[in-house]
């Protein structure tokens, strides 16, 4: 049978009290921990929390650096294990009963509230304490965690519900602005060509200056004032690597990085990364200055940061359909299964590659293990990423192919090889560049230079497939024999009256470039030979004066005299 007793007076207030203040049930075990990856929750700052009516009599008694901080929720907490029901954000409303009474243990009870981020400690008084105990302020001095003394008339359920109230209408808001700007983004992304759109969209919504970077912190899209827009420089400032700065797990949605040092007057950040197929090279970030941001900046950069991914999705789709048309006719062209048809021509119009244009066909081998594994892979298609962007930026079509570790380029007469070799990378082993040729058969016979010529190219550096010739036909190399005979022949031929001033080269080769014993052999005057000369340096663009010259066309002359007979 059980057995009623009287509760002392102290006891009776603290019921009375806690019944006016807490209608709902306590519960008999610590609630679980939150899922790690949960929603972001709306908050108030402390500041904005002590303006309500609720609070017009508290005093700020320690910790005002901590007025800044956020309110997520507010908990009356009167029981012994107090620890186990705080959270980070949390506003304890405390009438101080269950306190432990040892100075020594009240100093710790309050260093894990600040250690768990309890925001504030709100203390009834005067009822079981007239003030915080001393020692309290300076912990909580420490941590910026604030506290704040509450009449004791104020009921605690007046300030939950208060609180609370704000708190949901708080939520409301965002989630309506949130919805409004997530309608925005997704028009945005409906009509937009590029990632500027976006950042344009979350500014005008936000205030916010708000950019795309990439992953080596190259800025690819910004929104904000003109003379506002960071270098990559100043955005390592924000760099999760840095002090100061939190790094974005793989799980991770929208976060908070301050600043290292401010950056004209920005000192925080929100990140976050746009995921496309589960891999992030790219982040939205938006800048601040004041406070810090609320939820719904974090909400508006993730809806930035998805509907980024879907236009990037979008468009790698297309640019992946494109280069494997690219890849396929490239392929079909320098190995010779391309023809002249008007199918043909159209399939060239379609990818950029001009029937009459005339390009040289480059040849790279790339300095990673065969055949290839996923890391080689990867680089191989990072090496192409780094070629594409550079034709690009040269207005040149991204005519390129690979097979293996090999990339193939069709580059533009104007376009200097240095600068693909420069995009090539660290990569980069070997590279050859052919003669310039026009139209379909010549990029199939620009692709046999090059093939004939990558393996004679020490690792390291390029040539030309001029420069190849005479130490590959010196090597016996029948091809290259052939080739620097037809260096000189060719060009000379395909002009009038050309088969004389091939002839009279190779004779002038004969006879060590003595002018009166090749007009002799030749039987025409000595002014005539000079005539021919003049015509053989304006076609050949060379000096027949030049020692180098000599030496080719000697070279030359040699293989074209003791080759002839031979098959090919």
């Amino acid at each position: 049978m059980w057995r009623r007793r009287r509760l002392g007076s102290a006891e009776l207030a603290v019921r009375t009290r806690w019944k006016a203040r807490s209608p709902t049930r306590v519960a008999t075990q610590p609630p679980p921990t939150l899922p790690r990856n949960r929603p972001i929750m709306v908050s108030m700052h402390l500041s904005d929390v002590l303006r309500l009516g609720c609070l017009e009599g508290a005093s700020v008694i320690a910790g005002r650096v901590g007025l800044q901080r956020d309110v997520r929720w507010v908990h009356v907490i009167d029981n012994p294990d107090a620890v186990t029901w705080a959270r980070p954000g949390q506003f304890l409303l405390t009438t101080g009963y269950a306190w432990p009474r040892d100075h020594a243990e009240r100093l710790a009870l309050f260093e894990q509230f600040a250690v768990t981020g309890v925001t504030a400690v709100g203390l009834a008084v005067p009822q079981f304490f007239e003030r915080f105990p001393d020692g309290l302020d300076a912990v909580a001095e420490r941590h910026d965690m604030t506290l704040i003394e509450i009449p004791w008339e104020m009921p605690f359920a007046q300030i939950t519900q208060e609180v609370h109230t704000a708190l949901l209408s708080e939520q409301t808001r965002v989630i309506e602005r949130s919805e409004a700007i997530h309608r925005a983004l997704t028009r945005a992304a409906a009509s937009a060509t590029n990632l500027d759109a976006v950042v344009r969209t979350l500014t005008n919504e936000t205030g916010r200056s708000t950019l795309v970077i990439s992953d080596e912190y190259t800025v690819l899209a910004y929104a904000g004032p003109p003379d506002g827009r960071p270098t990559e420089a100043e955005l390592l400032a924000f760099a999760p690597s840095r002090p100061g700065a939190q790094a974005l797990d793989t799980d991770s949605v929208a976060e908070v990085v301050h600043a290292t040092e401010p950056l004209r007057d920005v000192t925080w950040a929100v990140r976050c990364p746009v995921r496309v197929q589960g891999v992030s090279s790219v982040e939205v970030l938006m800048l601040g200055s004041d406070r810090g941001p609320g939820p719904l900046e974090l909400r508006a950069v993730e809806h930035g940061a998805l509907v980024a991914a879907l236009h990037l999705a979008h468009h790698r789709e297309l640019a992946s359909v494109e280069t494997r048309l690219r890849r396929s006719f490239i392929d079909d062209l320098v190995q010779g299964r391309v023809d002249k048809s008007d199918h043909a021509s159209e399939r060239g119009h379609v990818v950029g590659f001009s029937m009459r244009g005339v390009y040289r066909v480059a040849l790279a081998e790339l300095d990673v293990p065969t055949p290839l594994g996923p890391d080689a892979f990867r680089r191989r298609e990072n090496t192409l990423t780094r070629v594409r962007t550079m034709l690009v930026r040269y207005g040149a079509t991204d005519l390129v192919t690979t097979t293996s570790n090999r990339v193939i380029v069709l580059l533009p007469e104007d376009l200097p090889p240095e600068r693909l070799w420069e995009a090539l990378g660290a990569d980069r082993r070997a590279m050859v560049v052919s003669r310039s040729h026009q139209g379909v058969d010549g990029v199939r016979s620009g692709y046999r230079e090059a093939d004939a010529s990558i393996g004679h190219v020490p690792n390291g550096t390029f040539a030309s497939f001029e420069a190849l010739l005479l130490p590959r036909a010196l090597t016996g190399d029948t091809d290259a024999q052939r080739a620097l005979v037809e260096s000189f022949e060719a060009p000379l031929a395909a002009e009038r009256g050309g088969d004389k001033l091939a002839t009279t080269a190779f004779t002038l080769a004969r006879h060590d470039f003595v002018l009166t014993a090749t007009a002799a052999t030749l039987r025409v005057h000595i002014s005539t030979l000079r005539h021919r000369l003049e015509r053989i340096e304006d076609v050949l663009g060379v000096d027949v004066r030049d020692a180098d010259t000599r030496f080719r066309l000697r070279i030359a002359t040699f293989f074209r005299d003791n080759n002839r007979d031979r098959p090919t």
